[in-house]
């Protein structure tokens, strides 16, 4: 396979993060011990439609960019992270010590912080949700369901999101 299909096949064209694909084939490559703890942290951007219908897809690609870009940019090694579909975007590391509140925190401070220079006349902002569980018998899916919920919980918090 040429680097360039490579790439391809494992990345996301959009944000440069794994695609589904890659993302599971890098996180069973981290190396981990027993006594540690997986990280999954589940983001959605939120307000994606609006951005879109009021403002085009263009600047919901740079949304979805943002979001991207603010998982990345977690202050944790070893990490993966990955766009799963549309604005779902995912982080999984092997940390020692329970790190959830942290990396929830640090992305949505990366987002403010964007939203304070970038100049847009609507505001990036994301929802989050992390869970963390013993690496032994560890299960991606079944933690990543858990993530979702805290994720949606998030999501439903904010007054803009309320039905």
């Amino acid at each position: 396979m040429t680097k360039h299909i490579e790439e391809m096949y494992r990345h996301d064209m959009l944000t440069g993060l794994y695609n589904r694909t890659g993302f599971y084939n890098a996180l069973e490559t981290l190396p981990r011990r027993n006594d540690q703890l997986a990280l999954v942290v589940s983001v959605d951007v939120d307000g994606l439609k609006y951005i879109n219908d009021n403002f085009g897809h263009e600047a919901g690609d740079y949304a979805i960019r943002a979001a991207a870009n603010a998982i990345d940019s977690v202050s944790i090694e070893n990490k993966v992270c990955g766009r799963f579909g549309g604005d779902e975007l995912a982080l999984f590391a092997i940390v020692d010590t329970d790190l959830a509140e942290q990396v929830k925190e640090e992305i949505k401070d990366k987002m403010a912080e964007l939203n304070r220079h970038c100049g847009k006349s609507y505001v990036l902002s994301v929802s989050v949700g992390a869970a963390v569980a013993p690496v032994e018998n560890f299960w991606f899916d079944d933690v990543m369901h858990i993530a979702d919920k805290y994720m949606y919980e998030d999501k439903r918090l904010k007054p803009h999101n309320r039905i």
